[in-house]
């Protein structure tokens, strides 16, 4: 008999930050969970979306006490 094995939960997948900002509507607040994500990632990323739009779209602010990432759309 063929066992079969258990898929794990996964964060965020690799080549899905791209979708984390993309989601995001102008003025809203996405939280993740700060052991699942790479904060310099996601840092790198929004500064590269803030630099193609000329402004401070995206924000990325971490939250240690809640172990939260939280990104921000100024709009």
């Amino acid at each position: 008999m063929r066992t079969t094995k258990k898929r794990q939960k996964y964060g965020l997948r690799k080549g899905c930050i791209k979708e984390a900002f993309s989601g995001i509507k102008a003025g809203d607040i996405r939280s993740y969970p700060l052991s699942e994500v790479n904060v310099s990632s996601f840092r790198t990323r929004a500064g590269e979306l803030n630099k193609a739009a000329g402004y401070t779209k995206y924000s990325v602010s971490v939250d240690n006490m809640m172990g939260l990432v939280r990104i921000m759309n100024n709009g």
